[in-house]
């Protein structure tokens, strides 16, 4: 298969004409509806409104995205003490204190 190089149409990097022109009319539509669309929404019943609202927000704000982490926490610790556990016993409606080593 011969391949031949370009010889002509436009330069690379070169702006489609048409692209433009399609994109500046769809803006100038887009920003005559954006002036009326609060009394729009406003004639909307309550319902309608919201899912409209539900619609344009991914537009406006933008979706967070959930962050994983795979992770492992190793914590190793050394008891040099015994801890000492204190215990209430009542007598005679009087608490008294016992300690772990009373047992």
């Amino acid at each position: 298969m011969n391949i031949r190089s370009k010889t002509g149409g436009r330069q690379k990097g070169t702006p489609n004409k048409c692209t433009n022109e399609i994109r500046e009319r769809i803006s100038e539509i887009v920003n005559d509806e954006l002036s009326q669309l609060k009394s729009e929404l406003q004639k909307l019943d309550a319902k309608d409104r919201i899912e409209t609202l539900i619609k344009l927000m991914p537009y406006i704000v933008p979706k967070l995205k959930e962050i994983t982490t795979d992770s492992t926490i190793n914590i190793e610790t050394e008891v040099k003490e015994r801890p000492r556990i204190v215990f209430t016993e009542r007598e005679n409606g009087i608490e008294k204190p016992l300690y772990g080593e009373d047992f």
